[in-house]
């Protein structure tokens, strides 16, 4: 699907789609109404803008996809609605599950409790944002220095999730102990607590 100004559409069904390249299309899949694919798996993204557009009430399974980048930023920023995705990567630990919905945006700025703390091989971290805006989110050790800068630039509204692998800048696994992940969005800003126990 090549340059087009929709690359595929599933309204209302169940397709499975898979092995598939997307490229240089205005929308490259969209999908609407209450049945939803299957899956969506095994596909390349690249150059497209969105690269999945979620129109419909349910969340998407689009994990296993190549997205032309392992920037989790950049690969949020081509997803529209409410998508379960992954970086195709494997040295990519920033796992972001965007869930907002069309006619669904929180209210409030948020940032919550991660989950499970104490973690072992992967916390999990959410946040609102009740509009479009320059968002930072980063984590610190115990003594106020960084460690790791998972999201740093503009996100449409909604509600995410991010899955930390208890990994640095460098992709070091970093040591047991306490650390804080710091959220800044506009004029909010909120901070929180992880355990990391090895």
């Amino acid at each position: 699907f090549v340059n087009a100004t929709l690359g595929l559409s599933s309204d209302d069904s169940t397709p499975s789609i898979r092995l598939n390249r997307f490229t240089g299309n205005a929308t490259a899949i969209r999908v609407e109404g209450q049945r939803v694919p299957e899956e969506i798996r095994g596909n390349v993204f690249a150059d497209n803008a969105p690269a999945l557009e979620n129109l419909s009430a349910a969340r998407l399974d689009a994990k296993d996809n190549y997205w032309g980048t392992a920037d989790s930023l950049a690969i949020a920023g081509q997803i529209k609605g409410a998508v379960e995705w992954a970086p195709f990567l494997p040295e990519e630990g920033a796992v972001v599950i965007v869930v907002s919905e069309v006619g669904a945006l929180p209210a409030n700025y948020a940032l919550y409790h991660a989950y499970p703390t104490p973690f072992n091989a992967q916390v999990t971290l959410s946040f609102d944002l009740p509009r479009s805006t320059a968002v930072e989110l980063a984590l610190y050790d115990a003594l106020g220095r960084p460690v790791r800068r998972l999201v740093g630039g503009v996100l449409e509204a909604g509600s995410y999730r991010l899955g930390w692998d208890g990994r640095d800048e460098r992709g070091k696994r970093v040591a047991s102990g306490i650390y804080f992940i710091r959220l800044v969005a506009g004029s909010f800003a909120e901070t929180g607590r992880i355990a990391l126990v090895r």
